[in-house]
């Protein structure tokens, strides 16, 4: 994607790139930025094709994460109210998760229209400090963006977690604050489902 790709060109040199800041000590790598860029790029040409859907609610899921329960009546009920975005608590970092979202279709897509922006949301992320916990990383740049946007984030009634492909390829399962990996995403999201309907929690 050549908008991504013009991106990494800007914030990556031989020590990194520009995507996280401070406060893990570290930039990210140059597949991480790729990754980034591609995904909130990817994002605003869906964001161009669902803003005026004629539906109550629209939901976006990306290709690398498997949600392992059902939306409730009060998911879809807070979804349809214009401006409130709904998502999960699993693998924000202190800010949004990527990639799953439900929302009115205009709102969902502003919250996928990010990429335009994407280099000062990182400037405003990085030296915002509070109120997000982490400075400069992913899911906080989305945090800052919905905050810029005036949306208002909602979280899942059952949290809505789920197994996440990492760029790897590994398949990272959550299970309280330890990272499992390996896998089949599929097999693991069945497993997983099996062991949350079983124990009714997600530290499986």
């Amino acid at each position: 994607n050549a908008a991504a790709d013009a991106f990494v060109a800007r914030n990556c040199g031989k020590a990194g790139c520009r995507v996280r800041g401070h406060a893990y000590g570290y930039t990210a790598s140059k597949p991480r930025a790729y990754n980034t860029a591609r995904q909130f790029h990817s994002e605003l040409a869906v964001a161009a094709r669902i803003r005026d859907a004629p539906f109550d609610v629209a939901i976006a899921i990306s290709e690398d994460l498997v949600p392992l329960g059902s939306l409730t009546m009060g998911d879809v009920a807070a979804a349809s109210t214009p401006g409130v975005v709904v998502t999960s608590r699993g693998w924000d970092w202190g800010g949004v998760t990527n990639g799953f979202y439900a929302a009115t279709p205009k709102t969902l897509a502003t919250v996928m229209s990010a990429a335009p922006r994407l280099e000062e949301l990182i400037e405003l992320e990085t030296r915002s400090g509070k109120p997000l916990m982490l400075q400069g990383n992913y899911e906080g740049v989305l945090a800052r963006h919905l905050i810029q946007s005036n949306l208002t984030r909602a979280v899942f009634e059952r949290d809505a977690r789920f197994p996440k492909i990492r760029h790897s390829g590994a398949v990272a399962r959550p299970g309280g604050r330890a990272f499992h990996f390996g896998g089949d995403c599929a097999a693991v999201s069945s497993e997983m489902r099996r062991c949350v309907e079983r124990k009714g929690h997600f530290r499986c």
